[in-house]
């Protein structure tokens, strides 16, 4: 009985070290996946390029921001409110509708000309270091200011009227923040994740670390210990990362306008490697359970003959 008290307390301390481990394993495989895919600006900027070859993407930006120029108060400033235009009913609703058909043809001609493609970049780098910069916003944003500036440029030089559409209200926010001045709940999500992000490594020697002190700490069969962290941890990270990738377009998809339909598609482009890494998190894991499983098995086969030899 005194020996089974110390035998009793190392499975336990041995289950609480592997539990631990898989955490930690996970967390540093997702946060590995964040730095690599959000937090890095190339990358970041490189995935939202490949938006952009889709024609319908383009055709319905244009019909989105075309809506939003309309409007905005810079557009109203000059139209109204499309009721009357010097006592004339339905005039100014005439010159509104006028007016919308050529900035939809402005902006048409914007977004499918070759000069698209730079705009369409430096408005990656400006949504990125608004949501991860220095100053980040506290709601998640799409920062369309190099969109709206490069209509704003056509106009001017074609009816010398400045609309002033590459101001900051071109910072369309995704979210709504919390009256108490905190954080959107988005945007506390990513900034969370990119400051531990910094210390993934640590998590990850930590994590190699405890299934070590697991393993260990085992009274008998210390590399299955092993075995089961590896396959916990893929398994997990697999079911973590599937959910909150679906998690996060199901976020994006209730945003309507202009920022929601360019979040959604940068979210569906920075996320498309998701199940590759979730596979492959899978695919390791259950294959370094595989080996250990086996080589326990080849070391207690080979024990029982050397012992049945004997």
């Amino acid at each position: 009985m005194p020996r089974s008290v110390p035998s009793t307390l190392r499975w336990v301390f041995s289950v609480i070290a592997a539990v631990l481990a898989v955490c930690l394993a996970t967390l540093t495989l997702l946060l590995a996946w964040f730095q690599q895919s959000v937090g890095d600006e190339s990358h970041f900027v490189s995935s939202a390029d490949d938006v952009i070859q889709e024609e319908s993407f383009r055709s319905d930006l244009a019909d989105a921001a075309t809506q939003q120029i309309m409007d905005s108060d810079s557009v109203q400033q000059y139209l109204g409110d499309g009721s009357t235009i010097g006592g004339l009913p339905g005039l100014q609703s005439w010159a509104k509708d006028r007016a919308s058909g050529l900035m939809h043809s402005t902006v048409k001609g914007v977004v499918d000309s070759e000069d698209f493609r730079s705009t369409w970049k430096q408005t990656a780098k400006e949504t990125h270091a608004s949501n991860f910069g220095d100053d980040p916003s506290s709601t998640l944003v799409v920062d369309a200011s190099p969109i709206y500036q490069s209509v704003n440029d056509k106009v001017e030089n074609a009816v010398h009227i400045d609309l002033g559409l590459g101001d900051d209200t071109a910072r369309i926010e995704l979210e709504k923040a919390p009256s108490s001045g905190e954080e959107g709940p988005m945007a506390h999500f990513l900034h969370n994740a990119q400051s531990l992000a910094a210390v993934a490594p640590t998590f990850g020697a930590v994590a190699v670390v405890a299934t070590l002190v697991s393993a260990l700490a085992a009274p008998r069969g210390k590399s299955l210990f092993v075995a089961l962290v590896a396959a916990a941890a893929g398994l997990v990270t697999w079911v973590s990362m599937t959910v909150l990738a679906a998690r996060f377009h199901a976020q994006l998809d209730t945003v309507e306008g202009t920022g929601g339909l360019i979040a959604q598609h940068m979210g569906d482009a920075l996320t498309s490697n998701v199940q590759a890494w979730a596979l492959t998190s899978l695919g390791v894991g259950l294959g370094i359970a595989l080996i250990l499983v086996i080589i326990h098995v080849m070391n207690a086969s080979r024990h029982a003959n050397h012992s049945h030899t004997f």
